[in-house]
């Protein structure tokens, strides 16, 4: 399914950029592989464009949730794989809203040993020169883009 970037009328997105089509390509690099060894080297890909000292907030949609370092992201995704047999992000929406800062917003589906998982999301993310310096969670859209808004105005 084709993404569609879909505006709120606050934002004034700029043209699609290799920043956003950056995004787009993590959200899909895991669900097109079912071998782990596939998904090990997916896993390995996201690590290269992730900065060392990365942020990663996502306590919107996981409770607690937040990390610190590659490393930390790393060890995250080992257990996400482990938890989840299987899932598939569908982006309904990504707008680059200033160079640099991304949001997607869509649905994530899975399936695991403890049964089946649906849930929107909502993320910002910051890079710099094509490596990641944040990913934080939101619970609405319109949420995510004020924050890229204003991650723009610091």
């Amino acid at each position: 399914m084709p993404t569609q970037a879909v505006t709120s009328p606050a934002v004034a997105p700029v043209s699609p950029g290799p920043s956003a089509a950056l995004v787009r390509s993590v959200y899909r690099l895991e669900q097109e592989h079912d071998d782990l060894k596939a998904r090990r080297r997916c896993l390995a890909a996201f690590l290269e464009i992730v900065d060392q000292n990365v942020k990663v907030d996502l306590r919107d949609s996981l409770p607690g949730l937040q990390l610190e370092g590659r490393h930390a992201v790393a060890r995250f995704f080992a257990l996400w794989r482990q938890t989840w047999e299987s899932y598939q992000a569908v982006i309904h929406h990504l707008v680059e809203v200033a160079p640099e800062r991304i949001v997607a917003a869509g649905r994530v589906r899975a399936i695991g040993h403890a049964g089946r998982a649906e849930a929107s999301f909502a993320h910002l993310w910051i890079l710099r020169r094509n490596k990641v310096l944040s990913i934080s969670a939101y619970p609405t859209v319109e949420r995510a883009e004020l924050a890229a808004q204003q991650a723009g105005e610091l």
